[in-house]
């Protein structure tokens, strides 16, 4: 799977607000370090919407890290 797909499959679900199935294609794109800011922001602000402060924090602190 190619980054760009990932993170059109992300646009999809999050605009369609299927917030599940575009969890999992946050990690995976988190997970390989995509040089974006978007769905680190993404992933963080669903997180947010379902509570897990723990895991919006971890994945801000995250994408600091690995985007320029």
């Amino acid at each position: 799977i190619t980054d760009n797909w990932q993170l059109e499959m992300t646009g999809l679900f999050f605009a369609n607000r299927n917030y599940e199935e575009a969890i999992k294609y946050l990690e995976a794109c988190v997970r390989t370090k995509i040089p974006s800011s978007s769905p680190y922001l993404q992933l963080a602000v669903i997180y947010r919407n379902y509570g897990m402060l723990e895991e919006e924090l971890n994945t801000l602190k995250l994408g600091i890290s690995n985007v320029e």
